[in-house]
């Protein structure tokens, strides 16, 4: 951090020179037995410097004595003596040397008769342009003053002054006055403290640089070495101006806890690690401190010195951390361990899992045993949604008109199988999975194709070339005996014909960008034009439509298990009965991305939470609200969700908070959060009993069976 500090320069008198002058005369001694010197009236001492003195200089002082007339007497015998011998020492010959800080006035005498200078001493140095470095106070203080940190050569003295502004939360010790004369100086500045001197309760993590900013203490930010004992922070003083400095504790204004059990549950024997941020005054963020973590009953969830939980049995036990004055606490659930049934499990073959776009795969899973299998750094760039299917994981780039590839992973050890080069071309969708093959297309001009390639080495099977214009889409979609994809000049979407790649249909739309048809057994639907439309995928024949303004908008929609079609746009869920093609309901709200659904409850981003609604008539059944920092206000291509019987996966990115994201578990029973990963993007779920998470160029596997 980097402070501007301002104070009005003290008035001072530096390097005075003090005359002192007697009117007595003769040479006779007097009463006291002094040996007056003939003729002298007054001593002057000179040769003192003209501005402040450097600790570790040296000036030769010399003393002249004149008389009545001013008239200069010749060879006097001069006694010289320091006020201060520790500060400045001088010699018989009148040679001072500086050796701290302070303050000390010499004096010459020659008879009854003296003369005075009066020396300002300081700690520090001069630095030019270049920058340098300044060490004062007997290695007390370092001064790094940076290449163009001040504008000429400044000197910049450094002095220990008494606080100047009442706080007990000060070390005393360490308040240093810099004077940079002149010009504006910027550096950064080390302060040494000693341990002992921390007043009662005080940590040595607590202790950050502070400077005088007005009439108070303004905290540099910067570090602190528990090793050295040193605090560190950047500084800016401002021309002529005093920047007063020191060391001081920080207070805890408030506490956050987070880790995946903070207000959410473990199931028995399970462990996780709380953590508490610190925060101070307008928010900033503290440097970790010792805390004092309790447990409200030791006996269902223990605490350990450093935040550790452990869940001991089934019910629940409120967790404090605790410093500086200020508390936080968190409920940690502990649950009984769920048995695992993965015998009905299907793979997650294409964009949300199926054709459906459900997001739901039919298995129970214990989360007590998730374990990270692998993670692999595939691109620079961007990737699509992973698809699974044929014991393989396949994962393709999307990296603009650049070296486009699909990746086929062993889902047990991240071992690349097979991989398929496509160019440098606009646009690679993700991949579908269906009886052996693998459906991808890729978008742009003349690069537009669907392709058919054979699962265990990528070959082709064949390639239909078909009409678009610089977009992307989703998976394509299978529909019996046809695969379906968005695409078209001007938009729309085509049929082709699962074995052969002959084109089936194609019907015009609106052009639209990352969309993709939904389909349910051999019909496909699509939302757009004038509303809602349902197709043969074989003749390219409508079977039902349904013109409706809230049907609009172009989006990827789900077909849920009641027979209905269910979307989000315009900040709105919809339902969409397609027995009676009517809309069943519909609710309002900041709605992003897809929804999932499963057993008759549909899943999706609602403003700042994850809503759970019924699919019958669209009512609130309970919420989840994501831990800090994450948000769902964020582009909705940053979120995804997945389904299994009893949990929920929630995957958030880091997009607006600089880290790279987080995927939770909510155990469904207890709406509680079960697991977490330090990892938030795109989700697909394997039968094989793996979670994979893909974001950006890296796909990490979690063993979930």
């Amino acid at each position: 951090m980097r402070a501007e500090v301002r104070r009005p320069r003290l008035l001072r008198s530096t390097f005075a020179l003090l005359i002192v002058a007697s009117a007595c005369g003769g040479g006779a001694s007097d009463s006291t037995g002094v040996t007056n010197t003939p003729d002298v009236a007054a001593v002057i001492v000179s040769g003192a410097p003209a501005s402040t003195m450097l600790v570790g200089e040296s000036a030769t002082l010399t003393a002249t004595a004149t008389n009545a007339t001013g008239g200069v007497i010749s060879g006097p015998n001069v006694t010289w003596k320091s006020s201060a011998p520790a500060i400045a020492s001088v010699t018989s010959a009148g040679v001072v040397k500086a050796l701290t800080s302070g303050r000390a006035t010499i004096t010459a005498s020659v008879g009854t008769h003296d003369g005075t200078a009066t020396l300002d001493i300081v700690d520090g140095g001069t630095v030019g342009t270049q920058g340098g470095t300044i060490t004062a106070a007997g290695g007390v203080v370092t001064l790094n003053v940076s290449a163009g940190g001040v504008s000429q050569p400044t000197l910049i003295a450094i002095r220990s002054v008494p606080n100047p502004v009442a706080d007990p939360r000060v070390l005393a010790s360490t308040v240093f006055e810099l004077d940079p004369v002149g010009s504006t100086v910027c550096g950064r500045l080390t302060i040494k403290f000693d341990p002992a001197a921390l007043p009662a309760g005080i940590a040595q993590e607590s202790l950050q640089l502070y400077a005088i900013v007005g009439n108070a203490w303004v905290n540099l930010g910067g570090t602190v070495d528990l090793t050295a004992k040193t605090a560190t922070a950047t500084f800016c003083t401002t021309g002529n101006g005093v920047g007063t400095f020191a060391i001081k504790s920080t207070p805890v204004l408030r506490i956050d806890l987070s880790g995946a059990s903070a207000n959410g549950a473990l199931f028995v024997g399970q462990s996780d690690q709380l953590t508490a941020g610190l925060f101070g005054v307008q928010n900033s963020v503290l440097p970790t401190r010792p805390l004092t973590w309790t447990s409200s009953n030791p006996a269902i969830v223990s605490v350990d010195a450093s935040g550790k939980v452990t869940a001991a049995a089934a019910g629940s036990a409120t967790i404090t951390a605790a410093t500086d004055g200020q508390t936080a606490t968190a409920t940690v659930t502990v649950l009984s361990r769920t048995t695992a049934d993965w015998t009905q499990a299907t793979d997650w073959t294409t964009y949300q899992g199926d054709s459906r776009h459900s997001g739901y795969i039919n298995a129970t899973v214990d989360a007590g045993v998730f374990t990270e299998k692998w993670t692999k750094t595939l691109a620079s760039g961007s990737m699509n949604a992973p698809s699974v299917g044929g014991g393989q994981l396949y994962v393709s780039t999307n990296n603009y008109f650049q070296g486009q590839t699909l990746f086929a992973f062993d889902p047990a050890t991240g071992t690349q199988r097979w991989q398929r080069d496509f160019g440098p071309i606009f646009g690679l969708n993700q991949p579908t999975f269906y009886n052996g093959n693998i459906y991808v297309t890729t978008g742009g001009h003349q690069d537009t194709f669907i392709y058919s390639l054979k699962q265990l080495d990528g070959s082709l099977n064949y390639q239909t070339a078909f009409d678009s214009q610089w977009e992307h889409w989703k998976a394509p979609v299978i529909a019996g005996t046809t695969v379906v994809t968005a695409g078209g000049y001007y938009g729309g979407w085509y049929g082709f014909d699962i074995a052969s790649g002959a084109q089936t249909f194609f019907q015009a739309g609106v052009q639209v960008d990352g969309w993709g048809p939904v389909a349910l057994n051999s019909t496909v639907y699509r939302t757009g034009g004038t509303g809602l439309t349902a197709l043969n995928p074989v003749t390219g024949t409508v079977v039902g439509s349904l013109n409706d303004a809230r049907l609009v908008p172009v989006v990827t929609p789900v077909i849920g298990d009641a027979n209905d079609l269910l979307m989000i746009a315009n900040n709105k869920l919809t339902s969409v009965d397609l027995g009676s093609m009517q809309i069943k309901w519909e609710q309002s709200g900041t709605y992003l991305g897809m929804p999932v659904v499963a057993k008759n409850v549909v899943y999706g981003f609602s403003g700042s939470v994850v809503a759970a609604r019924s699919e019958t008539d669209g009512s609130l059944l309970w919420s989840w609200q994501p831990p800090s920092p994450y948000t769902l206000a964020q582009p909705a291509a940053t979120q995804s969700i997945a389904l299994t019987n009893n949990l929920l996966f929630v995957s958030l990115s880091g997009y607006n908070n600089g880290t790279a994201g987080i995927t939770v578990a909510i155990d469904l029973p207890s709406h509680k959060t079960v697991w977490s990963y330090p990892l938030g993007g795109d989700l697909a779920i394997s039968s094989q009993g793996y979670l994979f998470i893909s974001a950006g160029g890296k796909v990490a596997a979690i063993q979930v069976k």
